[in-house]
């Protein structure tokens, strides 16, 4: 239970401070500056923390992906909206929010996927947990 916590607040904390570091860059890239660069590290860098939260939690996969992307997409979609009403149009801002959505979303689920094929076939990797699990039945019961 304390382990789905963390995890949870560590994808919340990445996904909030995401948009911050992205604003901060844009702000702070030189004029003339290709924003590629930076689209595409944010995107990569959620796309990694979004599969090993999944690592963590492959049944939880979609939870945790959406508490790391989430923010930055919204961002993003606002951003490019808000600009394309005042005549400019950056796309680059769709790259980054939606780039970083479906990113982290194909990032969590082949990680969970991965994760939960390998408990599946090997059986010691389960059996490790069994005495975990059997004292938390017994506590129920």
């Amino acid at each position: 239970m304390l382990k789905a916590y963390a995890v949870y607040t560590a994808a919340a904390a990445i996904g909030i401070f995401a948009p911050f570091f992205v604003l901060w860059a844009a702000r702070t890239a030189p004029i003339g500056a290709s924003p590629v660069f930076v689209a595409a590290s944010a995107v990569l860098a959620l796309a990694f923390a979004s599969a090993l939260f999944a690592a963590f939690l492959p049944q939880r996969w979609i939870v945790t992906t959406s508490l790391v992307s989430l923010p930055i997409a919204l961002l993003g979609s606002a951003m490019f909206l808000a600009l394309t009403e005042s005549g400019v149009t950056y796309y680059i801002w769709l790259v980054v929010g939606i780039g970083s959505f479906v990113s982290s979303a194909a990032a969590g689920f082949f990680s969970a996927k991965a994760v939960l094929g390998l408990k599946r076939s090997n059986p010691a990797f389960e059996s490790e947990r069994a005495p975990e699990r059997d004292a938390r039945a017994e506590r129920e019961h």
